[in-house]
């Protein structure tokens, strides 16, 4: 995994003007930087390394928002018969796990975090038994985590985006969830716009 450079389109730039009139500053904070013109540079992350220019928007949100949260890993998860698929991610250090990859959706904690077994802010899973006992806890190592849904128009769930640490992060709170909630956002109406479909390429496999 490596970081490239891409460019921003008019589709992505509108799409980011849509979702910051309705979250104001917060996706200021969370594009300083990545967005300043259509012809702005933005940090993107493919699964491949290969040294390409495809438009990856998503990708550098993602990169961005595990940097402004200050934790290792961020990706978007699509619920797909009753899997939870990786889309795009962005991480700290190399994974053993990919865009592409899949798990059982009941395995997850997103899908526990949808349905309210869990909440959508654990700063220390290891106080939290239902977070703590999970597979998924060990084999990631996961110490921390954040979950916000991604809802389209009609309701439905297209899935996730989470970030998570490998150690805890006691300042979790609602305030970095809607930061990354914020992101759901952007990629729930890029999911919408069949416009931003064209410019916005799930990461390679």
């Amino acid at each position: 995994m490596k970081f490239v450079t891409t460019r921003a389109c008019a589709h992505t730039l509108g799409l980011m003007q849509e979702v910051r009139m309705n979250e104001g500053s917060v996706l200021d904070a969370l594009l300083e930087g990545l967005v300043v013109a259509s012809e702005a540079e933005m940090v993107a992350v493919t699964s491949d390394g290969a040294d390409d220019e495809s438009l990856l928007p998503i990708a550098a949100m993602l990169e961005n928002i595990r940097l402004l949260l200050n934790m290792d890993v961020a990706f978007v998860g699509s619920f797909i018969d009753g899997q939870r698929v990786f889309t795009h991610l962005a991480s700290e250090a190399e994974l053993p796990v990919g865009p592409g990859f899949s798990v059982p959706l009941e395995e997850t904690y997103c899908q526990r975090v949808i349905d309210g077994r869990l909440p959508p802010v654990i700063p220390d899973s290891s106080l939290l038994p239902a977070a703590r006992d999970l597979q998924a806890t060990r084999e990631f190592g996961i110490a921390s985590y954040l979950t916000a849904p991604v809802i389209l128009k009609d309701g439905t769930v297209y899935g996730t985006v989470c970030c998570l640490s490998h150690v805890p992060r006691p300042f979790l709170s609602a305030k970095e969830l809607s930061a990354l909630q914020t992101v759901a956002d952007f990629v729930s109406a890029s999911v919408e716009g069949a416009g931003a479909i064209e410019c916005i390429d799930a990461l390679p496999a």
